[in-house]
């Protein structure tokens, strides 16, 4: 039953799209990850710490931030994704985790994400991407702001 239901799931031509990224961002493919996007797409980070970017215009401003991935972030593995479909056949919702390192560190980046994620013409076009960035902070070794501001 759950093989049928990932083979319908894949006939979803936003879901192949996505499962394909992250397929290239596990296997260390940063660019293949940034083929997802349109020339005009854009990226946000809502939970993004200080000094982290809350949102990226662009196909190349969001190539030249995940260039970096590889160097910060190596994945062992992602968990299959739990997708919902909006109302609007244009956007898909998308619940998963990761395991991993930070490179320079060697500490676990075990993280849960949700995506809100637009299509257009067969590319994304907008990126909601929502996950805790303490766990980033930690597993980096960068020291949490503990300051009120």
């Amino acid at each position: 039953m759950l093989m049928s239901h990932q083979e319908d799931t894949l006939q979803n031509p936003n879901i192949r799209l996505f499962v394909s990224g992250y397929r290239a961002l596990l296997s260390g493919n940063a660019e293949g990850f940034v083929d997802m996007w349109a020339e005009d797409g854009s990226i946000e980070f809502p939970y993004a710490p200080p000094g982290f970017p809350q949102r990226l215009d662009g196909k190349e401003a969001i190539r030249g931030h995940l260039r970096k991935f590889p160097e910060m972030l190596h994945f062992d593995r992602f968990s299959d994704p739990v997708f919902h479909q909006s109302q609007d056949p244009r956007v898909l919702v998308a619940e998963f985790s990761c395991e991993g390192r930070a490179v320079a560190t060697g500490r676990p980046y075990n993280q849960q994400y949700i995506s809100v994620v637009e299509f257009r013409d067969g590319r994304i076009v907008k990126y909601r991407d929502y996950w805790n960035p303490v766990i980033a902070l930690r597993a980096m070794a960068i020291p949490l702001d503990t300051q009120e501001g």
